[in-house]
C-alpha cells in the first residue's frame, strides 16, 4: 500500500492550498526532507545536490531565494529531474511565486503546496510523512506476510516465528475476526478504517489490524483472552474498525491458545464471515457454525464431494432438464435451518411453493425431509457442497 500526494493532502488540507501540479496526486512518497540552502548557488563549494532522491516530498522555507525569487524556479526543476513526489512550501518570508513557475509544474504534474496555517511546523511534518509512509509500507509487509501463512506448507516452529516477526508482542490467548466488506473496499478505504484503529482503545503492540482482499483481519490477543470474547466487545471491534463503512459480514474464530493454530483462526474467521452472509446478524462466531465446523476440514476430500455428488446430482440434472430451481430450495431449505418461514423469508416464495418443492425434492432423492435420519443426509450434503464452494472463495 503506497503512502501518496493525495493521501498526504487529505491529512493537511485544512492547513495548506495546492496552488500547481494537480494531476500528480497519485504520486507515491516514501521519504521526506527539508531543503535549506541545497540549492543557493552562492554556497555550491559547501553544498552538495545529494540530499533528494525519487519519491520525496520535499518542505522549505525557500530562506535562500527571499531575495531573489527566481532561484525558486531552479529549485522546481532540480527536483523534478530528482523524482522527488512533490513540494511544501512555508513561505515565512511572503516571497512571491512567479506564473512561470506555475505552469512549468502544472505541465510536469508536480505539486506544490503552500502551508496557510502557523501551526504546521515543517520537521513535525516530515516527521509525519515518514512515518505514514513508512507505516504504510508495513501495512503491505503484514499483507504479504499474511499471504504467505495461509498459502505457504509451513511446520509448526515456521509458522510460530512468521507470527512473532508479524506481531512480536502476541499473547498466546487470542483470536481473530475478519471484516468482509464489497468490493469496492480499497487501500483508501483500509486507510480510514486503519485510522480509526490508531485512534481506538484497540490499537495495541499485541494487536494487529490487516488488510486482506476485499476485507480486513484484526488479530486482538490478550492474556484474559475469555473477558474480551463477549458480545459487548465484539461490537466494540466491529463498530470501531467499520469506521463508517458497512461490512457485508463479519466472521470471529474461536480462541487459540497456541501460535502454531494462527493460520486456522485466520480460515475460521473467513469463514464465518462467508457463511454468515445468509444469517441477519452483525456477526458470526466460527463456534456457532454447527456442523460445518466437522465438515470444513474435510469438505475437499473425494469422499466427501462423492458423498454429496450421490445425494444432489439427480436434483441438479431435473433442474437442468426442466428448468427448476428444486437443488436452489433445498439449499435455501436448509441454510435456513429447515424451517419453512425462515427458508420462505430466504428464498422470496410463499410457504406453501417451499413445502411443495421440497415434496419434489424427496420424489427424486428418495428422502424424505419429514424424517429425521433422511434429512441429517440432505441437509449434510448440501452443507458439504456448500463448505466446498466457500473453500474455493476462500483460495480464490
Amino acid at each position: 500500500m503506497d503512502f501518496t500526494i493525495s493521501d498526504f493532502y487529505r491529512k493537511h488540507e485544512d492547513g495548506m492550498t495546492l496552488i500547481a501540479g494537480a494531476g500528480g496526486m497519485a504520486r507515491t512518497i516514501t521519504e521526506a526532507g527539508t531543503l535549506d540552502y541545497e540549492m543557493d548557488p552562492t554556497l555550491k563549494e559547501k553544498f552538495f545536490h545529494t540530499n533528494f532522491g525519487p519519491h520525496m516530498l520535499v518542505v522549505t522555507t525557500f530562506m535562500y531565494a527571499r531575495d531573489n525569487p527566481f532561484l525558486i524556479m531552479d529549485a522546481i526543476k532540480y527536483l523534478v529531474a530528482k523524482e522527488t513526489a512533490g513540494l511544501v512550501i512555508k513561505n515565512v518570508y511572503h516571497i512571491p511565486i512567479h506564473e512561470s513557475v506555475i505552469r512549468y509544474a502544472d505541465a510536469k504534474n508536480y505539486p506544490i503546496f503552500v502551508l496557510d496555517s502557523q501551526t504546521i511546523y515543517t520537521d513535525r511534518l516530515v516527521y509525519e510523512v515518514i512515518r505514514n509512509s513508512r507505516q504504510m509500507q508495513g501495512i503491505d509487509a503484514l499483507t504479504d506476510e499474511t499471504r504467505a501463512v495461509l498459502r505457504l506448507d509451513l511446520s509448526e516452529e515456521e509458522l510460530r516465528q512468521r507470527v512473532l516477526s508479524m506481531i512480536p508482542s502476541i499473547q498466546e490467548q487470542y483470536y481473530v475476526v475478519y471484516l468482509q466488506f464489497d468490493n469496492l473496499f480499497d487501500e483508501t478505504a483500509f486507510a480510514a478504517c486503519y485510522e480509526a484503529y490508531q485512534n481506538s482503545d484497540l490499537y495495541a503492540p499485541e494487536n494487529r489490524f490487516i488488510c486482506f482482499g476485499s476485507g480486513a483481519f484484526f488479530v486482538f490477543s490478550n492474556e484474559s483472552i475469555m473477558s474480551f470474547y463477549a458480545d459487548r466487545s465484539l461490537q466494540h471491534i466491529v463498530e470501531t474498525l467499520s469506521a463508517g463503512n458497512v461490512p457485508e459480514s463479519v466472521g470471529v474464530s474461536e480462541i487459540h491458545l497456541r501460535l502454531a493454530e494462527f493460520r486456522v483462526a485466520l480460515n475460521e474467521a473467513r469463514f464465518a464471515a462467508l457463511a454468515g452472509r445468509t444469517r441477519d446478524s452483525e456477526y458470526v462466531r466460527y463456534e456457532d457454525l454447527g456442523t460445518y465446523r466437522a465438515v470444513l476440514p474435510f469438505a475437499r476430500s473425494a469422499e466427501m464431494r462423492h458423498f454429496a455428488e450421490q445425494v444432489l446430482d439427480p436434483l441438479a440434472d431435473h433442474d437442468i432438464e426442466n428448468n427448476t430451481a428444486l437443488l436452489e430450495t433445498l439449499t435455501g431449505y436448509v441454510l435456513a435451518g429447515c424451517t419453512f418461514k425462515a427458508a420462505a423469508a430466504v428464498l422470496a416464495q410463499h410457504e406453501n411453493t417451499i413445502r411443495y418443492r421440497m415434496d419434489k425434492v424427496s420424489d427424486i432423492t428418495g428422502l424424505s425431509y419429514k424424517e429425521h435420519d433422511q434429512l441429517e443426509v440432505l441437509s449434510l450434503a448440501v452443507k458439504i457442497r456448500e463448505a466446498g464452494r466457500l473453500l474455493e472463495e476462500l483460495e480464490g
